[in-house]
């Protein structure tokens, strides 16, 4: 069955390539949306997140609740801090813009059978309330499931220290050093030097 996509955003994005490629699919109707678009033309919404622009960011949301009832944001580069914002605006997802428009086409997909889009570390803490998406906090209890090397490895990375300065700050040995990623990655759920940098900040090491 084809999906109904109405896409927002500006004018270089709608006519990048990457949007052109997803509504050329077969799967999809494309919908051309007016600066007011009547209720609910569309099955998704697909809406360009600009960072630097509140305004331009809240007119967009505004002509995708009215064009769909669920709607993926793309960013560029979108970390934790957007994913909850996305999800406080009842966005049902979230993707990089540089995605595939493989995983492009099937995030749209997921979206329109009803299903959230976002990262595990952020889908696990997603709840719905009254048919209303709510972002829970951090777990508590992460800080103290954190070993001390962790704990150490990541105060270290907030305050600036490099992966390399922190795994010796930590007392991890240089041949450990990726076994340690890998089991903090799996700690945390997130993963990448300014990802951990963020969640110590959060968890005030």
């Amino acid at each position: 069955m084809p999906y109904r996509v109405a896409v927002i955003g500006s004018r270089s994005w709608l006519a990048s390539s990457s949007i052109r490629r997803l509504l050329r699919l077969p799967t999809f109707i494309p919908h051309t949306l007016n600066t007011t678009p009547p209720k609910r033309v569309a099955d998704v919404s697909v809406v360009q997140w600009p960072r630097s622009c509140a305004n331009t960011r809240r007119r967009r949301l505004e002509q995708a609740r009215k064009s769909a009832r669920h709607w993926l944001v793309v960013a560029t580069a979108p970390d934790d801090d957007t994913h909850a914002t996305c999800v406080r605006a009842q966005a049902w997802g979230c993707i990089d813009q540089s995605t595939n428009p493989g995983r492009f086409a099937s995030a749209v997909m997921d979206i329109a059978r009803g299903r959230l889009v976002y990262p595990p570390r952020i889908l696990d803490r997603i709840h719905s309330t009254g048919g209303q998406l709510t972002l829970a906090k951090e777990p508590a209890d992460l800080r103290h499931r954190l070993t001390n090397d962790q704990t150490a490895f990541l105060r270290s990375l907030a305050s600036g220290a490099t992966l390399e300065a922190s795994a010796g700050e930590a007392r991890i040995h240089r041949s450990h050093l990726q076994a340690f990623l890998r089991s903090l990655q799996h700690a945390t759920h997130v993963s990448g030097r300014s990802e951990w940098r963020k969640l110590a900040h959060r968890l005030d090491l």
